[in-house]
């Protein structure tokens, strides 16, 4: 990523590794790959780098999440927001999460702490009322006025990440802001590989589609409504 005007990072470097298409071989540098799970199939294992770095690397490295502090996750059902709940939870985190109430069970086992329907309840208010002083945290995979909402529950010094866009995000307060757009990095996917493979992180795939459908897949997608991620079958 460039920083842009502000500190604001508008731009991604793709690491010249082939991002956004359907090839069925592509070629890498070795140090941004490593050994799949052991312990999943080639489809659960598909799921994992993209998304799985995206969480690992927000969490991480971004906002350098510990142990006591308040993290929101909205639109946390998704593929990104169910591994970032799981790697949370493993820092010992608070973490509150905006979902359909459906997948309230799923994401309370993999770890959520407070769990809010956005579709019935306003999520600041919610969280106002349960944390006055502010939250320390969010990591965002909604955008828009989701993003921009969620700048009212963060406490003065707290740190939001969104993975969508920062179109809308203008903080009027000391609050760190940052677009994420992950990058390849074989050390951190073989520490994914590891968690998956002792079983501190678990891969859950929404449907699988063939190759064929991929545009079923891309309306699913559009729709929010899925529960961890949606894989290509070629």
């Amino acid at each position: 990523m460039l920083s842009g005007e502000n500190g604001r990072e508008k731009c991604w470097d793709p690491y010249q590794v082939g991002i956004g298409h359907y090839a069925q071989y592509v070629a890498v540098p070795a140090d941004l790959v490593a050994p799949a799970p052991a312990s999943l199939d080639a489809l659960h294992a598909a799921a994992l780098p993209v998304n799985g770095l995206t969480a690992y690397q927000a969490i991480y490295d971004q906002l350098k999440l510990q142990k006591g502090e308040t993290l929101l996750i909205t639109g946390a059902a998704g593929g990104t927001g169910t591994l970032a709940v799981q790697l949370a939870a493993r820092v010992g985190a608070h973490v509150i999460v905006t979902a359909n109430s459906r997948n309230h069970p799923y994401l309370q086992k993999l770890g959520a702490s407070e769990l809010i329907d956005y579709a019935q309840t306003d999520f600041a208010d919610a969280i106002h009322a349960a944390h006055p002083e502010g939250i320390d945290a969010v990591l965002d995979s909604v955008g828009g006025e989701t993003a921009a909402k969620s700048l009212n529950v963060v406490r003065d010094g707290g740190r939001l990440v969104t993975i969508v866009d920062l179109e809308q995000v203008r903080p009027t307060r000391h609050i760190d802001t940052h677009l994420l757009y992950f990058r390849p990095d074989g050390q951190q996917l073989a520490e994914l590989t590891k968690l998956v493979d002792t079983g501190q992180l678990t891969v859950h795939l929404d449907q699988i589609v063939p190759l064929a459908k991929a545009r079923e897949a891309h309306e699913r997608l559009e729709t929010r409504h899925h529960q961890g991620k949606i894989v290509l079958s070629v």
